[in-house]
């Protein structure tokens, strides 16, 4: 019974785990955009990107 208990509670770990992670650091749901401009990093770390994915507000800011 106390491995069926465990089994249980580690299965539920995990989804709350997988949902944290798909929530909030899971990349492929973002909105994909057009690539405006690419341009490498001062420090030459890396790249920065800018992207524009044509989102319109639900709100009026006029």
């Amino acid at each position: 019974m106390l491995r069926f208990l465990l089994s249980i509670g580690l299965l539920f770990i995990g989804l709350i785990c997988y949902g944290i992670y798909w929530a909030f650091f899971d990349m492929n749901r973002l909105p994909t955009g057009e690539l405006i401009e690419q341009s490498n990093s001062p420090s030459l770390v890396g790249h920065i990107f800018f992207v524009s994915n044509n989102i319109t507000p639900s709100v009026n800011f006029t």
